[in-house]
């Protein structure tokens, strides 16, 4: 059974990679989930790319530094600025659509729904969590 789910990720990982996979395709694949899902924009309303998003993608207990960044284009200067935002310290995957934006739908991701729940119970300084997982 690992065997089968392991050849059809894969698959369906290649077809991700080569481009033919539909949005739809892309549900319940082992894909990084963004602790703040909301796309950041620049302040002409496009999209940031999404190398940029990830930024505070991570699910932790300290809040994530603030973030200033300037762009220049034919029409003039756009900038981003984004606040420190709280550390989210739980995933939970009961709602499906929880960390998925249509806005961004290449930088986030469809949960598979089955109620799991991790949290980020302690960390250190070296970066080390301990997780519970439920």
């Amino acid at each position: 059974m690992a065997d089968a789910r392991r050849n059809r990720n894969q698959k369906a990982v290649e077809k991700v990679i080569s481009g033919e996979a539909k949005v739809e395709d892309r549900n319940g694949l082992a894909l990084p989930v963004d602790a703040h899902p909301k796309p950041l924009t620049w302040s002409d309303g496009t999209v940031v790319r999404n190398r940029v998003q990830s930024y505070d993608a991570t699910f932790g207990r300290q809040a994530t530094d603030p973030l200033s960044l300037h762009r220049e284009q034919a029409t003039g200067m756009t900038t981003l600025t984004a606040p420190s935002q709280p550390g989210i310290t739980v995933f939970n995957d009961t709602n499906p659509n929880a960390y998925y934006d249509p806005a961004n739908p290449q930088g986030s991701v469809i949960v598979a729904g089955t109620g799991t729940r991790i949290e980020v119970v302690q960390s250190n300084r070296n970066g080390m969590l301990t997780l519970q997982v439920r």
